[in-house]
């Protein structure tokens, strides 16, 4: 079976946030392909610059617009890999199945918005003029062998979904780095995006394991609570790899929640996030106003959604 042909096929669970799970996503000529494509540490550490020593809670990874303004012939079966799996018929299709579930709808037409590489020219011009569109990405990601899991946390406001898809060797025992979806209880507090000192509040609802040719996507959502179990000690450990799927939509006016909707405790610590928020927020359409070639030369090094949350803290 083709993946668009599993994807079809798969349900949506619901529970306790919307989620797919599918085994055996790609058949076995695209397998072999992200495998061959799929780079070294090496390989990320001198493309993306950053440090060959990863720390044990960290990912080194590769983003798509990198990939596609590399000549590097290192980089070619992963580019094949790319073009033969359809990219951007991948996040059409994940996006698709997902929409219905979206916990704030997206404006009339959004469908007929355009899909574009994140931090591709195109993009970042969208978002300087005001144009919408989707933004996708595609990284190849890395957990180094002493990878010590994720807390529960949220992903980014602008993510409207990510996917997963693992590459494990098949004949490997299990050896943890699962992803566990939690169902939050009264009482939590924020600190950022992660809970703060109080894990104990969410309860760990479901266990999805890291196994080979398993793609997992997660809608976003302000309910959206999961993290990643830390890897266990082995003779035979191997690195996490998986290519890492996104879709955002900083483009458009929709964010898969509020930072401003996230609780933060004490009173005094909501006032706080109000006042430096709306600073920036004030001082963001000011720069965009008055230096717009200072936002600009800003979107060489980050991406508008690391632009945005430079100004807009709590936007």
């Amino acid at each position: 079976m083709t993946w668009a042909e599993r994807l079809e096929e798969a349900d949506v669970h619901r529970h306790p946030f919307p989620h797919l799970v599918i085994d055996d996503f790609l058949p076995d000529d695209l397998l072999a392909a992200a495998i061959r494509g799929f780079p070294n540490r090496g390989l990320i550490s001198d493309l993306a610059s950053r440090s060959e020593d990863l720390q044990a809670n960290s990912r080194a990874s590769l983003d798509l617009a990198t990939v596609q303004a590399c000549d590097d012939p290192r980089l070619d079966d992963l580019k094949g890999f790319y073009q033969a799996l359809g990219l951007e018929t991948l996040v059409r299709s994940v996006f698709t199945k997902l929409r219905p579930f979206l916990e704030d709808q997206l404006e009339p037409g959004a469908d007929q918005h355009p899909f574009l590489p994140r931090m591709s020219p195109d993009d970042r011009q969208n978002w300087l003029e005001g144009i919408p569109s989707f933004s996708y990405d595609i990284q190849p990601g890395i957990n180094p062998p002493q990878f010590a899991g994720l807390e529960p946390h949220l992903d980014d406001k602008y993510e409207i979904f990510a996917g997963l898809l693992y590459l494990h060797p098949a004949d490997m025992p299990p050896v943890g780095g699962d992803l566990i979806l939690y169902e939050c209880g009264p009482g939590h507090v924020f600190d950022g995006t992660r809970l703060k000192g109080n894990a104990y509040v969410v309860k760990p609802v479901k266990r999805i394991a890291y196994r080979h040719n398993r793609f997992v996507a997660l809608l976003n959502g302000q309910s959206s609570l999961h993290g990643v179990t830390p890897y266990l000690e082995s003779d035979n450990q191997l690195p996490r790899r998986l290519y890492n799927i996104i879709t955002e939509a900083y483009n458009i006016p929709y964010k898969s929640y509020r930072y401003w909707d996230l609780a933060r405790g004490k009173k005094t610590t909501t006032i706080k996030h109000a006042v430096k928020g709306a600073a920036m927020l004030l001082r963001h359409r000011l720069a965009r106003a008055l230096f717009p070639s200072r936002v600009a030369a800003q979107l060489r090094k980050y991406t508008p959604g690391e632009v945005m949350d430079r100004w807009e803290f709590w936007a």
